[in-house]
């Protein structure tokens, strides 16, 4: 008889155990024996990790493509149950990259946003972003700017306040939706280069299951072995597309800065070896075609309602071997390409690699428009640099 039921006490229901307990028997909860994910980021000493498949001590095993575990302080391979966190769960989309800035995670789903503030013991969901999220972790990339990232969209950066799209100024996309969304795959990405504060964004960074890399549009190249790429200054804040710009070859990997600072990547050369990239500011020889065209946008002068004269446009510029580029203008808003018109004195011609400044006239002052566009086409040098344009104009008086 069990000592439940021989001396039941004043409150016992009279439930018998089926054998006495165990002396000395330790209870043994549920626990994690490994994780292996996708994604991972170190934060105030914690690893997060997220996209996981999770072991248990029980030998069973799951997988959870929406949920983030945390270590234990300083213990980066120690997790626990109770380490989870959920945001957004079971929401159709799996979590694809973690990135960290000013005591925030960016957790990036296919198509979302979540950034989750992490500077308190508990952690909560600071913010949603809807259409932020990216396809692959190369898309992502820190900065001393914040964290910023690239989809089909747009190129954003989180300050650790806002979250901002770097294709937009002031209320006016600098480069087409349809051209940016042409241009970017599911297998962009973005890396930093700290010694010039620019953005190199890759359309396609690799081969798929389509095989070699297609000629013409998009983050292709017309030349095989090069992609295509944009590159955006965080000081100017301004953009400027490379065609056949970067070597890849076969493929590449994501793109990451060294201890040099440099940015670089690994691709596989003719022969299948690896060979590590490097982003050159100057490149050290051709890619590709080295031809350029540089469109200003449409100067309105600040009043677009007053009639113009436009004189001349000084340029300073460095050339170089093999500099060849002309100058042309249009007027009135005009968007056809048969209106571009020469200068006169029309090309940017110096070898010599010093700094030269150039006037360019019309063949007769430019009268009476409302806003004047300015397009620089041609072979330029390797180490070709536009340092300044001026304008040289008078608005007419009124009255």
């Amino acid at each position: 008889m069990a000592l439940a039921v021989a001396n039941p006490g004043n409150y016992h229901k009279g439930y018998s155990f089926e054998r006495p307990p165990f002396n000395n028997a330790r209870y043994e909860s549920l626990q994690i024996i490994e994780i292996r994910a996708k994604a991972a980021v170190v934060v105030n000493r914690r690893v997060y990790v997220a996209n996981v498949k999770v072991f248990y001590s029980d030998g069973s095993s799951e997988v959870l493509s929406d949920a983030m575990f945390k270590s234990e302080v300083g213990k980066f391979d120690k997790f626990k149950i109770a380490g989870r966190i959920d945001v957004a769960v079971d929401d159709g989309e799996h979590i694809v990259a973690l990135a960290e800035y000013a005591d925030r995670i960016l957790q990036f789903k296919q198509r979302t946003l979540h950034v989750l503030n992490v500077s308190q013991p508990v952690e909560y969901l600071e913010e949603s972003h809807m259409h932020k999220g990216v396809d692959n972790k190369a898309a992502v990339c820190k900065t001393d700017y914040g964290c910023a990232w690239v989809n089909d969209l747009g190129c954003f950066i989180y300050d650790g306040k806002t979250v901002r799209n770097l294709l937009d100024k002031q209320g006016v996309r600098r480069i087409k939706s349809s051209t940016w969304a042409t241009f970017i795959t599911n297998r962009a990405a973005i890396g930093y280069i700290p010694k010039e504060r620019q953005l190199l964004i890759v359309g396609h960074f690799g081969t798929d299951a389509t095989g070699y890399f297609e000629s013409g549009g998009g983050g292709y190249s017309g030349v095989a072995g090069y992609v295509n790429a944009y590159l955006y200054d965080l000081v100017t804040d301004s953009w400027v597309y490379g065609k056949s710009r970067i070597k890849v070859v076969n493929g590449m990997t994501n793109m990451v800065t060294n201890f040099d600072n440099d940015l670089t990547w690994g691709y596989d050369d003719a022969s299948n070896n690896l060979t590590i990239g490097k982003w050159e500011h100057v490149p050290t020889a051709a890619s590709g075609s080295e031809n350029i065209s540089l469109v200003t946008k449409d100067f309105d002068f600040g009043d677009p309602g007053r009639d113009t004269f436009i004189y001349k446009v000084i340029a300073q510029y460095i050339g170089g071997t093999s500099q060849n580029v002309t100058a042309y203008y249009r007027t009135n808003g005009s968007q056809d390409e048969d209106d571009w018109a020469a200068f006169s004195t029309t090309t940017l011609n110096d070898t010599s690699g010093d700094a030269v400044t150039v006037e360019m006239k019309p063949s007769t002052t430019i009268k009476n428009k409302k806003s004047f566009q300015l397009k620089l086409s041609g072979t330029a040098a390797r180490t070709f640099m536009l340092n300044d344009l001026t304008i040289i104009y008078r608005e007419k008086s009124i009255g």
